[in-house]
């Protein structure tokens, strides 16, 4: 609800489109009223749930100086979010905390933390119990830990798949995936779906199709991308056209 008056959810995008152009005078002057009904209701600004969680203080470079650092002496590649990025301190569960102790609530979720968010005690004792007993060795000899690991994945999958690849990555993943694939059936035409990101190594450069991804040098040869059938947006990626079909 807005105020007393329904909105559309189908009309929320074209709404946040307007908003994201920082201005309210582009709308048609019968819906300047509702817009700004909107941008002041609860549905874009909710009431963040309690957390009894305190994080630690903040005790590294101020942020101007860390956000110099980024720009000078980080790979460009990691490119950042928002005018003014954020500067997360600390994690616990589904929370983060930037360097002045705000809270996120974090439903972007990182590449690691979806499943069972920042810092949850169970992950961090065990993390903890095996760093203190051996941190790394290598996989030419054998070491319980990969062991059960395995054991327990495989038991996990279906039919007759027993065997676990383990990666460090998803580009490494995926990279060894097309490797088997192209050995296996002795051909090597890869087709990928175009706006997918499946890694930044050069070889599967080759199935990522998305521009700011791929390089002007040689790459994952013979991999194809086809559009992705948009059926109600016409086949074009448009913010905003859920309005023109509701």
């Amino acid at each position: 609800m807005v105020g007393s008056a329904r909105l559309p959810l189908a009309r929320l995008p074209r709404f946040l489109a307007w908003k994201r152009a920082g201005t309210a005078r582009a709308l048609p002057g019968r819906e300047v009223h509702q817009y700004q009904e909107l941008k002041n209701s609860s549905c874009l600004q909710p009431k963040m749930p309690p957390c009894a969680f305190v994080p630690e203080k903040y005790d590294s470079y101020p942020y101007e100086q860390m956000l110099k650092i980024r720009q000078e002496n980080v790979f460009p590649s990691l490119y950042t979010c928002y005018k003014r990025p954020l500067l997360i301190h600390q994690g616990y569960m589904q929370w983060l905390f930037d360097f002045e102790g705000r809270r996120y609530l974090d439903l972007f979720g990182g590449i690691v933390t979806v499943s069972v968010g920042h810092c949850h005690p169970k992950v961090t004792a065990a993390a903890q119990k095996q760093l203190g007993r051996l941190g790394h060795t290598s996989n030419i000899y054998l070491h319980p830990g990969i062991q059960e690991y395995a054991k327990k994945l495989t038991s996990l999958l279906p039919g007759s798949l027993k065997v676990a690849y383990l990666t460090n990555s998803g580009t490494e993943a995926n990279d060894l995936a097309m490797l088997i694939a192209r050995i296996f059936t002795r051909n090597t035409d890869v087709i990928c779906l175009r706006g997918g990101y499946h890694g930044g190594s050069t070889y599967v450069m080759g199935i990522t199709a998305i521009g700011r991804y791929k390089h002007s040098v040689a790459n994952g040869a013979n991999c194809h991308s086809v559009s992705i059938l948009l059926c109600f947006l016409g086949g074009r990626r448009v913010f905003g056209t859920c309005w023109t079909y509701s």
